[in-house]
């Protein structure tokens, strides 16, 4: 039975091959197909290895989610404590444009992440 509280069906999933035919594959939870993934008769296309991906990423984001904003949390608590000893060197304003561009790419990628669109 299928919890219908959930936006997406229960993890975890699995990467299975669909029938005979190597460009066919099932993405699974248990007994029941969550996708299917196939191309007409061909191998120019890598659908077990793209099935793979897809159980990785699916059965691994929450969890990465979870780590990602433990670690921004500790930079916004102050936990993470930043050297200070080059702050008089020149140029050091310039240099701090592009941890803070990628501090914010965190954080947008925190909230595409939980958008539930």
């Amino acid at each position: 039975m299928v919890d219908k509280t959930t936006k997406h069906t229960p993890l975890p999933w699995t990467a299975e091959p669909h029938g005979i035919f190597p460009c066919r594959y099932s993405v699974m939870h248990g007994e029941r197909r969550v996708a299917f993934m196939g191309t007409p008769f061909t191998t120019e296309v890598f659908l077990g290895d793209d099935a793979a991906f897809i159980v990785r990423a699916c059965n691994n984001h929450d969890d990465l989610l979870e780590a990602f904003k433990s670690v921004m949390e500790l930079i916004d608590t102050g936990y993470l404590i930043r050297d200070i000893s080059k702050d008089a060197e020149p140029g050091f304003a310039i240099r701090q444009f592009e941890p803070v561009r990628q501090l914010q790419q965190a954080v947008l990628a925190i909230d595409k992440a939980e958008k539930t669109e």
